[in-house]
């Protein structure tokens, strides 16, 4: 009996392929596999098994399509695997280059792809990001996002003659320490319903950021130099303004936002903690970038601790346009940050204030 990692493709993505976890580990468990433990919703799995690697992925296979009704396609790892690619560490990040866990993705592949088509594979230039492979693992550094890094968008199911399931660093390191634990649901992230049915991030209706009774209303965009300005109110943990414009993701804002949220959550920061700053981080860059590509250039944002949460909110100048989850699209094109969101969050949603919109989510602590 060994421990395995189980990794599911294109779940949880639309509202296709709808998958819980808590149901996923029951299925499991009921098939008799032991000690079954979850992380997020987009389909990591790490179990006790005595079958070998092929068997593990066909078995997983039909158990979703039998109890779920969905065709998934499953790359499986050994725990020993996983902790290979978090110890060799990231690979493909350039000499100099500052980890971005969130912009670091790791691909697992079925197969280590043909040589012949992998010195096919064009080297990345300036700006456009870069890559490795490591046998059977594709290592992608995306300094500007999956959208808006050209190896990114590369057809990599075509250019390698296989298709993979990416996660970024921070889940890679996450699951490689859940390998060695007992079964359950790791994370803290609550299930996620289909888009529309919690939360207001599918264009059913205005729904306003939660407000403790001191907390201002940001009231539209403020012009500024990009950066982060920590705002403090005495008695209460300190949130972050950061304004503004097309600089808004810009690495050295985040790296600021980062360093922030490290030192509000203490010198002694636990593995939990760790992961509590990537998902707000994630968060912010995920709604930064959907408010600059579809609000304009005019775009605000705040960070700050709301009861047992941590609120990301986001502005622009495009009261108009509602936030809309691109529903039925295949994954590797991108335009899924709000189900990401909906993913990480507890509750999330938008509203209108004047001439500006408001998109707002609260990640638990």
């Amino acid at each position: 009996m060994a421990r395995s990692v189980v990794l599911l493709r294109g779940i949880n993505v639309g509202r296709a392929k709808r998958i819980g976890m808590g149901p996923l580990r029951e299925a499991l468990t009921a098939r008799g596999y032991t000690d079954v433990a979850t992380h997020l919703q987009s389909g990591n799995v790490v179990l006790t098994t005595d079958l070998v690697e092929d068997e593990l992925a066909a078995d997983v296979h039909a158990c979703i399509q039998a109890d779920f009704g969905h065709d998934v396609a499953v790359a499986v790892r050994s725990a020993a695997e996983v902790a290979a690619v978090v110890d060799s560490g990231p690979v493909a990040l350039p000499d100099g280059a500052d980890l971005d866990p969130a912009r670091y993705l790791v691909t697992f592949l079925p197969a280590v792809p043909d040589p012949a088509a992998v010195s096919a594979v064009p080297v990345a230039g300036p700006g456009e990001g870069a890559w490795a492979l490591r046998g059977r693992d594709l290592h992608l550094w995306l300094p500007d996002g999956v959208l808006d890094t050209p190896v990114g968008s590369w057809r990599w199911d075509r250019l390698l003659g296989a298709p993979g399931t990416g996660r970024n660093w921070t889940t890679v390191t996450r699951v490689a320490e859940l390998a060695g634990r007992p079964g359950g649901e790791v994370g803290g992230t609550p299930e996620v319903p289909p888009p529309g049915r919690r939360g207001r991030l599918s264009g059913s209706g205005p729904s306003p950021a939660p407000r403790d009774d001191d907390e201002r209303d940001p009231r539209g965009p403020r012009h500024g130099e990009p950066g982060v300005a920590v705002r403090r109110t005495p008695g209460r943990p300190t949130g972050v303004d950061v304004a503004a414009g097309p600089g808004l993701r810009a690495p050295r804002v985040r790296a600021q936002l980062r360093r922030h949220l490290t030192a509000e959550l203490g010198d002694d920061l636990s593995a939990e903690d760790a992961e509590l700053v990537d998902r707000v981080v994630l968060a912010f860059d995920e709604m930064a970038s959907n408010a600059l590509r579809h609000g304009g250039a005019d775009v605000t944002a705040r960070v700050a601790p709301h009861r047992r949460s941590w609120l990301v909110e986001v502005c622009d100048s495009a009261p108009v346009r509602p936030p809309t989850p691109a529903i039925g699209r295949d994954p590797s094109k991108g335009g899924l940050g709000l189900y990401l969101i909906a993913e990480m969050s507890t509750a999330h949603g938008w509203h209108t204030h004047g001439a500006a919109k408001s998109v707002w989510a609260l990640l638990p602590r």
